[in-house]
């Protein structure tokens, strides 16, 4: 994905600095204004400990008044409407893929397994079977909150992603929260 990034800069004439590091110790060598960690990121750090790293380390890179944006699996809603199996199609011309999820819910250590299995075909025929599996922790926002508040972050605000003016509940799959850099 970096490479098809990079190319992707490089056709548009953008000079971007693409770099692949481990997200819980990341080293720099310089501070940022902002720090996106979008998609459920988060999510795929399952050990709190890690957790925090990232955290610390994301907030050693961060400026003083900076902004620290990410988004996470609400436990809220994990535990009230739990996952589910789903199949996802779309289709490109004469190509078609299909998605199916299948889930494993591990609610004491506030983990999900997520089986995927895709298949792409052209015209009923199979021209490609890929599985993953996806293992992802979810968090409730009081508890995203205190290990925000321990790496030196100050919620400044939380809501349902993409939906600002709105507020958290167990209706809603996952969860922005925007903090500032604690002076």
């Amino acid at each position: 994905m970096i490479a098809a990034a990079g190319e992707k800069a490089r056709k548009a004439g953008l000079k971007v600095d693409f770099r692949v590091m481990d997200i819980r110790d990341v080293k720099m060598g310089r501070t940022f204004d902002a720090c996106l960690s979008m998609f459920g990121v988060m999510g795929y750090i399952t050990s709190t400990d890690e957790l925090i790293s990232a955290f610390r380390y994301i907030r050693k890179h961060l400026d003083n008044d900076s902004l620290f944006t990410l988004d996470f699996w609400n436990g809220l809603a994990v535990m009230h409407i739990k996952p589910e199996s789903r199949v996802k199609e779309v289709t490109d011309g004469d190509i078609r893929v299909i998605r199916a999820a299948t889930s494993q819910l591990d609610p004491v250590n506030h983990l999900c397994q997520v089986n995927y299995n895709l298949l792409v075909l052209r015209d009923q025929v199979i021209l490609e079977e890929i599985k993953e599996v996806h293992t992802v922790r979810f968090f409730f926002p009081q508890e995203m909150a205190h290990y925000l508040k321990d790496a030196g972050f100050r919620i400044l605000h939380t809501c349902p992603f993409l939906e600002l003016d709105k507020q958290v509940d167990e209706s809603w799959w996952n969860i922005s929260m925007v903090a500032t850099t604690a002076a």
